[in-house]
């Protein structure tokens, strides 16, 4: 069964900056330090960004406990959709964040967006020129990545028949749901879901691109 007409993502900003600013009354020395030690706490916690740290420790009962993240690369079964692995970990050294999409890079993208991605065993078919596709699970959304040697054979495709791109959605949460079509560098991607702000969060982690190294 073929997908309907596409509807194209587009990003509404070019990002976002954030910047905290504040200016303390009259105070003592250590209150002076006790203030520039919190708003350093708001700004870590509000704007702060980068990889994710390998561990982490909250206060509880006055000691210190240590929270472990996934290891990078790591993935399970547990806990996952029926035929699907639920992808836990960062991209490991060997995954490139730099130049052309790559799946490993995909899957590194969403994890680091909080998405908590499932990638099914069954992945979409290959199509227009593409060299590599995955399915993922994201919450009520589905997202088919297609990957493509380079910009100008993603943009070949496109023109060709972008329509033709993707195939219907397997998570029943996804199922006739209008497509939506990501284009980013090498990579296309096919976003099915109802909830309007689940598929664009999906959206804008993939839309962005990757630095070129």
């Amino acid at each position: 069964m073929r997908a309907p007409a596409f509807r194209r993502f587009e990003v509404p900003y070019a990002g976002l900056s954030c910047v905290l600013s504040a200016t303390p009354g009259p105070m003592s020395h250590p209150k002076r330090v006790r203030w520039f030690l919190l708003v350093a706490a708001v700004v870590t916690t509000a704007c702060g960004g980068g990889d994710t740290p390998e561990s982490s420790s909250v206060q509880a009962g006055g000691e210190a406990r240590r929270i472990g993240t996934p290891a990078p690369g790591s993935e399970t079964r547990e806990g996952a959709l029926e035929n699907a692995t639920r992808v836990l970990g960062t991209a490991g050294a060997e995954c490139p964040l730099t130049g052309a999409w790559q799946l490993c890079s995909v899957e590194d993208r969403l994890v680091r967006s909080g998405l908590a991605p499932q990638r099914a065993d069954s992945a979409p078919s290959l199509s227009l020129g593409s060299i590599g596709s995955a399915r993922y699970y994201v919450g009520d959304a589905e997202a088919q990545v297609f990957i493509f040697a380079d910009s100008a054979g993603r943009v070949a495709a496109e023109r060709a028949g972008a329509s033709a791109l993707g195939e219907a959605p397997l998570l029943e949460a996804a199922v006739g749901a209008t497509p939506i079509l990501v284009s980013s560098q090498n990579m296309a991607v096919v976003v099915y879901g109802h909830r309007e702000r689940q598929v664009e969060r999906v959206s804008l982690a993939l839309s962005g691109g990757l630095p070129q190294g």
